[in-house]
């Protein structure tokens, strides 16, 4: 038991790691941790003397550029001090048990220039090696059957070759770690002797066939891992029965395949378990809710059918919840509240459906990942709303309606919204202009709407925004094109900028020419004007450009991705582009000749509007000038008729008439009214009053009418027809 308990001591998984990451190159700095006496290989004949393990040593110490930091005791004047060397640890007989070299510094060549070919078959001389570790070398041919005599030996970690069935006959091996390795065989049934196993790491190989049965008797099994392989059987119960003290489990990247058996529930330490991307079948068994312990869950990737058990809300430590890529349906259980330690939930791409509950507000939520399903609904309003740590959102794909959660975001911590292809209606949550870790932003396909310039902020990490089909209004936010000016352009927005399909207006920012490793540009179906900024040329990254049906104007930019975008629709644009009119030449002039050009129009136009304005004055004074006249002509006529006829003067008629006034008038006719006078002497007259046209024609006309008028008065005497003078 003290070799079981020393092994413990000085493996544990961390130190593991650090030995499996050595870098084996030459002149470069290596950390050697618990790597245990294989240095003894060297010699060409190994023995268990420690004058020969000293010898070998300083053979490599030797080798090594620099070694300061075992020099002073490594030294061959020393031998008979061995286990007292820097980081030497010995056996009771005084040979090499252990070397801790760990943050040694030491630099030089490790490993490929001592051990290449095959394994020696002198390694079954070391009786008393308790750990072995070929890691990370170029060694080739099959495990010896010598190494069944290293009894004592309880880590062992090879690499290359084929897994022998004698190593069945290792029976105080506790840690076998073969991963990363090139092994295409089968599992060997007699790995199953080796009964005091609590880790096997076979991951990462091309391992073929099924898990042997005798793999029941490592009942102290508490890490088993062989994902990452070919392996292609029904997961037996009997395992599940017998590995009662598992903690880790991870089968994950296989061909397994059949239901996942009910007997899992046996598993009461499991705190993971990896089954995901296999080709699992039937629904979750209802007993996993009894694996109290477990921490993180993925069956993700496989042909799972059914509801998601209702016993799930009883895994209260599990903190990651995959089941992604199945066929579950149904919906998703009220009693997911009760999972408070969840941290991620990933249910996309099955066929669940209805509303979610409201008790997937989970404060501890960082990712919630439910797209590509048959969900409908709104959102539950306190989605967000508590929860500091929400990054990653994804809905797509449903029938979600309604608007979103106003706390959505309320942390600030967003980093990827995906909640394209529903029917969400109405604005964006306020708080999304406040989350500067975007980089992942898909709206498109719903029918939001509101001021595109008050829904977004800077968002300096922000790679993807697509917003298109939406009906989103208001101008293009200056702040798209800030994103790169002020940070570089490793962070700025690079994959799409999609805005097409709404209602946007005014004119396309300059701005967004600072984008300068964007790919995809769509600002189609708009009602965006003006011209295409002169800032677009320097977007040489641009392989895809849509500004078709808008109504823009002007001439377009140079470069070729310009020359390539899709002007489709009614618009004014000219430039060498397909679908477009050559510009003429007084628009495709330079703008300092265009600067002049206007200079000289002003110059021409203000002196011609004066001349323009003087020649108006003058044509009014030219026309009013003859009616003035006319109009005195006619005046002076009628006085004259009055004075020559009458026995009383055209002044006396109008003091006597008030110049006219209404309260005198005694009748109307075509030609003017009729106005009695009463003059000096009380002389009774009736005068009538022409109405004088400003047309000549007409005056003459009426002029002639009146004086046939007066002249039949003249000549009828009747008693009602007074006498005219």
């Amino acid at each position: 038991m003290k070799c079981n308990s020393l092994c413990y001591r000085s493996l544990t998984r961390q130190n593991i790691f650090k030995m499996m990451s050595m870098a084996i190159i030459p002149s470069t700095s290596i950390l050697v941790t618990q790597f245990v006496f294989l240095i003894s290989l060297l010699s060409f004949k190994v023995t268990s003397s420690s004058r020969t393990e000293a010898e070998a040593l300083i053979q490599w110490k030797n080798s090594l550029s620099s070694s300061s930091f075992i020099n002073p005791s490594w030294a061959l004047n020393n031998t008979e001090n061995l286990c007292s060397w820097t980081g030497i640890v010995c056996h009771t007989t005084e040979t090499v048990f252990e070397i801790h070299l760990s943050q040694a510094s030491l630099e030089g060549m490790l490993a490929r220039n001592f051990f290449d070919g095959n394994i020696p078959l002198e390694i079954g001389q070391l009786e008393k090696l308790q750990y072995l570790s070929f890691y990370n070398n170029s060694l080739n041919g099959t495990i010896p059957y010598q190494i069944t005599n290293l009894q004592k030996i309880c880590y062992m970690n090879l690499f290359g070759g084929d897994i022998s069935s004698s190593i069945g006959q290792l029976r105080n091996l506790h840690k076998l770690d073969l991963s990363a390795n090139g092994f295409n065989s089968s599992i060997p049934g007699e790995l199953g002797l080796c009964s005091n196993l609590t880790f096997l790491a076979l991951a990462g190989n091309l391992l073929v066939g099924s898990l042997p049965l005798s793999l029941v008797n490592l009942h102290k099994i508490e890490e088993l891992g062989l994902s990452n392989n070919l392996l292609s059987s029904q997961i037996s119960p009997h395992f599940f029965t017998n590995w009662t003290e598992l903690v880790s489990l991870q089968l994950q990247n296989n061909q397994f395949f059949g239901k996942i058996p009910s007997e899992i529930s046996l598993l009461k330490k499991l705190n993971i378990l990896f089954l995901y991307h296999n080709k699992l079948n039937g629904s979750i068994p209802s007993e996993i809710g009894n694996l109290g312990e477990l921490t993180s869950l993925d069956l993700s990737k496989n042909q799972l059918l059914g509801p998601i058990p209702l016993t799930m809300g009883k895994l209260t430590k599990l903190t990651l919840l995959r089941l992604f890529y199945n066929n579950l349906s149904g919906t998703i259980p009220q009693e997911i509240g009760n999972m408070s330690s969840l941290v991620i939930l990933d249910l996309n791409t099955n066929n669940l459906e209805g509303e979610l509950p409201e008790t997937v507000s989970l404060l501890n939520l960082e990712i919630l990942s439910l797209c590509t399903n048959n969900f409908s609904g709104m959102i539950p309003r306190d989605l967000g709303k508590n929860n500091l740590n929400l990054k990653n959102v994804s809905f797509s794909n449903n029938g979600f309606s309604g608007q979103l959660p106003l706390g959505l975001c309320n942390s600030f911590t967003l980093e990827q919204l995906t909640i394209d292809n529903n029917n969400f209606t109405g604005p964006l949550p306020d708080c999304l202009r406040n989350c500067s870790n975007l980089v992942r932003v898909h709206l498109e396909g719903n029918h939001f709407s509101g001021d595109i310039s008050k829904a977004f902020g800077v968002h300096p990490n922000l790679n993807f925004i697509s917003l298109s089909d939406n009906q989103f209004s208001g101008e293009i936010p200056q702040s798209i094109g800030e994103i790169t000016w002020e940070l570089g352009n490793m962070v700025n927005l690079r994959y799409i900028l999609d805005l097409s399909s709404n209602l946007l207006s005014g004119t396309i920012p300059s701005n967004l020419g600072k984008l300068t490793v964007l790919e995809s540009l769509n600002l189609s179906r708009n009602n965006l004007t003006g011209k295409i900024p002169a800032s677009f040329s320097s977007m040489l990254s641009l392989n895809s450009i849509d500004f078709s049906y808008n109504h823009l104007t002007g001439q377009i930019p140079s470069g070729n991705p310009l020359k390539q975008a899709n002007y489709t629709g009614k618009s004014c644009l000219c430039g060498y582009a397909e679908g477009l009119n050559p510009c003429s030449s007084t628009s495709s002039t330079s703008s300092n000749k265009s600067s002049k050009n206007k200079k000289v129009l002003i110059g021409v136009l203000v002196p011609l509007c004066g001349l323009f304005c003087l020649a108006f004055i003058v044509a009014v004074v030219l026309i009013l000038l003859p009616r003035f006249k006319h109009s005195e002509k006619t005046d002076a006529y009628e006085w004259l008729i009055w004075e020559r006829q009458g026995k009383f003067t055209f002044a006396q008629i109008l003091k006597a008439t008030e110049d006219f006034s209404e309260r005198y008038c005694i009748g109307k006719g075509g030609f003017g009214s009729v106005y009695k006078a009463v003059l000096a002497q009380d002389q009774i007259v009736a005068v009538k009053r022409l109405i004088m046209s400003d047309s000549g024609e007409v005056l003459t006309t009426n002029k002639l009418s009146f004086e046939i008028e007066i002249k039949i008065l003249t000549e009828v005497q009747h008693r009602n027809i007074i006498k005219l003078f």
